[in-house]
Formats: C-alpha cells, sequence, structure tokens
C-alpha cells in the first residue's frame, strides 16, 4: 500500500482495511486507538455483516462508475503523478461526492476535485438518513466483487487434499480461510472454530505465511501440513502455540504464490465459494448471518 508522503499525508488509522485482521504492515494496539477513531472506525467498517443497506446498495447499483471524459482523466491522473509519484492507478472514476472522482491504486482510494485543487485519501462518509455511509468502502466493495468470479475459479483447483479441513457434521457452508500462525485474529478465528461448526461452517485452511516462504511463519506452516493429524497440529499451532519440527513435500509455498495471484494482504483471509472476500475475522453468529442471508 503507497502513502502519500509527497502531500505529507498519513493514513493513520482511518484507513479502509475491513474488519480485524493482520496485515503485511501490521502492528496493531488496540489499547492506543482512541475513542474518537472507534466511532469513525464503527461507520466506516467494511464488513458485510456491518454495512448499512445504503452501502450494500452503492457498492451493487454501479452508481460511483459513471464514464470519466478522457481529457479529464488524463488531467487527473497528471496531476496526481506530479503530487505523489509513480504510483499505479488501478481505476479512476467519478465520486458520488459531487466535483470529486476517486483514484483507485490496490486497496486505497485517494479522493481529488475535478479542478486537481484538492486531494485526500479516504474514507469519506456520506450521512444517509441518520447514520453514515461509507462511500470509500462501497466503492472498494465494487471493485472487490468484479474480482470474486476469478477467485472462485483460482481456489477451485485447490485439491482440498491439499487445505488442512474442520467439517461442520450439518454443513451449509463451505469457507476457504488463508491463515498465518503467527497472526492474533487467525488464532482468534481458530479459538471460535466449534462456533463455526455449530452453524454448519465448514473451515478449509490454506496458507499464508505472510513474512515468505523460507521464514519461521512459513517453516511453522509446513510443520503443520507435515503433520500426520493436521488438524491435532492446527489445534497445537493456533492454541498452544507448539509446533514439531517436520518437513516434507508440502503444497505451503504454492499456497503463498497463490495469495500473490489473489492480491491478498492480510489474515485471515475469508473466501466464499461464490468467491466473495472478507477481509479479517468475524464472530461465528455474525459470519453465519451473513452467510444466510445470501442465500
Amino acid at each position: 500500500m503507497f502513502k502519500l508522503n509527497a502531500l505529507k499525508i498519513s493514513m493513520l488509522a482511518l484507513g479502509t482495511a475491513s474488519l480485524i485482521a493482520c496485515n503485511d504492515a501490521d502492528s496493531q494496539d488496540q489499547n492506543s486507538v482512541s475513542d474518537a477513531h472507534n466511532q469513525v472506525k464503527k461507520a466506516t467498517e467494511a464488513g458485510p455483516s456491518n454495512q448499512s443497506p445504503e452501502a450494500k446498495n452503492l457498492a451493487t447499483t454501479g452508481e460511483t462508475t459513471a464514464s470519466t471524459a478522457p481529457d479529464t482523466e488524463a488531467r487527473l491522473r497528471q496531476i496526481f503523478k506530479e503530487q505523489v509519484g509513480e504510483v499505479p492507478i488501478d481505476r479512476l472514476q467519478p465520486s458520488r461526492m459531487s466535483g470529486f472522482y476517486e483514484i483507485i491504486a490496490g486497496r486505497q482510494i485517494v479522493y481529488i476535485s475535478e479542478d486537481g485543487r484538492f486531494l485526500f485519501p479516504g474514507p469519506v462518509l456520506e450521512v444517509s438518513g441518520n447514520q453514515l455511509v461509507s462511500l470509500t468502502e462501497a466503492s472498494l466493495r465494487e471493485i472487490d466483487m468484479e474480482k470474486a468470479p476469478e477467485r472462485a475459479e483460482l481456489i477451485s483447483h485447490v485439491d482440498e487434499k491439499n487445505m488442512v479441513v474442520f467439517k461442520a457434521p450439518h454443513e451449509k457452508h463451505v469457507l476457504t480461510v488463508f491463515t498465518d500462525v503467527n497472526c492474533v485474529y487467525c488464532r482468534k478465528l481458530h479459538q471460535n472454530m466449534q462456533g463455526y461448526l455449530d452453524q454448519g461452517i465448514t473451515i478449509r485452511y490454506l496458507a499464508f505465511p505472510r513474512a515468505g516462504v523460507g521464514s519461521p511463519a512459513y517453516n511453522k506452516l509446513v510443520s503443520v501440513w507435515c503433520a500426520e493429524d493436521r488438524q491435532q497440529a492446527m489445534d497445537n499451532a493456533k492454541l498452544h502455540n507448539k509446533f514439531d519440527n517436520k518437513d516434507c513435500e508440502n503444497p505451503v509455498a504454492d499456497q503463498y504464490s497463490l495469495t500473490r495471484q489473489l492480491g491478498l494482504s492480510g489474515t485471515p483471509a475469508i473466501i466464499l465459494s461464490s468467491g466473495e472476500l472478507i477481509s479479517g475475522f468475524m464472530e461465528p453468529d455474525k459470519l453465519a448471518d451473513y452467510l444466510n442471508s445470501q442465500g
């Protein structure tokens, strides 16, 4: 994720990370978050179960993707380049905020006025009725949903024998979760495993050693995948921080490569059968409610 150093703008804790996740640049300290930030974070959470009907509608109606005149787009891209530098832009599109455009790069949105005088990062909140709607998160969600079919296709080629599977006895939903043993929110998810299983949610783990191939996290995940009882090894790793020094032919490096193809940057990364991505931890009951609402 880029930083707007040229503009001396810091995203601080008001970035657009959805739910609670471990990221590549993470050093999360829950005690240091101010009351003011908590209020903004509550209003801008991206989790599907937390999103207001207005935000969901905005993310699916395409209202933010009207075409931009070529000359306007070229001019705004040039201004952005001059001020920020060579940052790859995924998309430039009109914002629902009158007179402004959205510049999307990775998982970050920057807003620029039509005349090029104002440039600032999100989130941008719209007062809709009696609640706040994050225009930033709605746009990110819209883009994310466009990628869902490709994610589902890539996941479909992974043999379940190469996963660590916790199967619900009365299965209603099957989720694929990219996990890292060193991530506190991955451990939190695993601590709630029985809750997911009771809700009919099968969890299929794939490995995502965020520190990369050959790192200590990678070696720990290899020890899990090489264990005779992978479920027990995962329990030991997540619940007791206990690992056996094992090695074998394993799919961990391939699964790490898959995270690059999918554009994942944080854990846990939960992928639904549709390919929809939920970035972060969700309580079992809230996740079940969302999955059941999808039909």
